[in-house]
């Protein structure tokens, strides 16, 4: 159907943003990282969330303190004081 019309006029003709129409969801790779994570946990154990984000970095994951932090209270690693 967008061979026929162009995306602005289906976006407009069934009420919904343009960016909608191209969104497609990043897959996530918490699998991988949670396995990561468990592995320099056995090293350092009490790691924090800030160490532990540094030492992710440091193996290339591109990561924010968000989800470090969440995935570490899922491990049961070091919590704040």
């Amino acid at each position: 159907m967008k061979e026929s019309y162009p995306v602005q006029t289906l976006c407009r003709v069934l009420q919904c943003a343009r960016s909608s129409f191209y969104y497609a969801p990043v897959e996530k790779e918490e699998g991988a990282l949670l396995a990561a994570m468990e592995q320099i946990l056995l090293r350092w154990p009490f790691y924090g969330c800030r160490r532990m984000l540094a030492q992710l970095r440091r193996e290339g994951w591109e990561v924010g303190e968000r989800i470090v932090r969440r995935l570490l209270k899922f491990l049961g690693g070091s919590r704040r004081i």
